[in-house]
C-alpha cells in the first residue's frame, strides 16, 4: 500500500515565506539604486519639462530683442516728424491760398459777363465788397454804381448811328451854310502821311468799328473831337463810364494775379 501525503510542517512554511520577503527586499534596493544612478547620470537643463519649454517659447516669439534708443537717434526721428509735418502745413496753405485766388478770379470772371450783358450783379454785389472792398472801395463802387445803369457796347453803336448826322456839325451851324462850311474845311487838309484823317467822315467811321471791335475808348476819342461832340455829351458819359468800369476789372484781375504766393 501507499504511504499518505502529509502536510508540511510549520518550520517549512516560515522558510519559504522567509524567502520570499528577501527578495522582494532585494528587488526594492535596486530599483532604488537605478533610478538615483539615472539622475546622478542626467544634465541640469535636461530636468526641464516639455510643458515648461513650451510655456517660454511664445514668450521668446512674441518679444523680439530690441535694443534701446539712445538720445541722438530718438532727435533725429523728433526732427524728422517735425520737419514732415511743417512740409504737410505748408502744402495746406498753398492749397488754400490757390483756391482764395481761384474764388476771387472766377467772381471777377462773372462780374465782367454781367457787366458785358447788361445784367445785374445779384450776388457778385456783395462777394466782390467782401473780397475787394477792404483794398480796392473805389473800383468796387465803380463797378456796381455802372451795373445799377448798365451800358452795352450794341446800345452805344445803336445811339452813335443815330446821332452821326448831328456829330458832322458845330454847335449852331444848320443848313446849307453848314453844309459850305464843311465842304470848304475838307478842301485841302494837311497832314503826315502815318497821322489819320481829321475828316469828320473819318473819324465817325473809325470809331464805328471801334465799338465792333470793342474798343469803345478809341470810339471816345474819336467822337470826343468832332465838329458836333457837344451834342453827344450823354453818349460820351455812357461811353467813359464803360471804359471806366472796365479799366476797374483789369486792376482787380491784375491785382489778383500779381498777388504774392504763399512760400514752399
Amino acid at each position: 500500500m501507499d504511504e499518505p501525503i502529509l502536510p508540511p510542517t510549520a518550520p517549512a512554511r516560515t522558510r519559504a515565506i522567509r524567502g520570499l520577503v528577501v527578495s522582494a527586499i532585494t528587488l526594492f534596493v535596486l530599483g532604488i539604486a537605478v533610478i538615483g544612478w539615472t539622475l546622478l547620470r542626467s544634465k541640469p537643463e535636461d530636468a526641464q519639462t516639455p510643458a515648461t519649454t513650451r510655456a517660454l517659447l511664445p514668450e521668446a516669439t512674441s518679444r523680439p530683442a530690441t535694443s534701446p534708443l539712445s538720445p541722438t537717434d530718438t532727435a533725429t526721428r523728433i526732427a524728422t516728424i517735425e520737419s514732415r509735418l511743417a512740409d504737410a502745413d505748408r502744402m495746406s496753405n498753398q492749397s488754400l491760398a490757390h483756391a482764395a485766388k481761384a474764388e476771387r478770379l472766377l467772381i471777377l470772371l462773372s462780374t465782367r459777363r454781367a457787366i458785358d450783358r447788361g445784367q445785374p450783379l445779384a450776388y457778385l454785389e456783395p462777394a466782390l465788397a467782401q473780397q475787394f472792398g477792404g483794398a480796392y472801395p473805389g473800383d468796387v463802387a465803380l463797378i456796381v454804381d455802372h451795373a445799377r445803369r448798365p451800358v452795352r457796347v450794341d446800345a452805344l453803336a445803336d445811339e452813335l448811328a443815330l446821332l452821326e448826322p448831328t456829330l458832322m456839325t458845330r454847335a449852331g451851324e444848320e443848313g446849307w451854310l453848314a453844309d459850305i462850311l464843311n465842304n470848304a474845311r475838307t478842301l485841302a487838309v494837311v497832314r503826315k502821311a502815318d497821322q489819320p484823317s481829321d475828316v469828320p467822315a473819318k473819324k465817325l467811321e473809325r470809331a464805328r468799328r471801334a465799338l465792333v471791335r470793342d474798343h469803345v475808348e478809341l470810339a471816345v476819342r474819336e467822337i470826343a473831337t468832332m465838329p458836333g461832340a457837344s451834342k453827344a455829351k450823354a453818349w460820351l458819359e455812357k461811353a467813359r463810364r464803360y471804359v471806366a468800369v472796365h479799366a476797374a476789372l483789369d486792376r482787380l484781375e491784375a491785382a489778383t494775379i500779381l498777388s504774392p504766393q504763399p512760400q514752399k
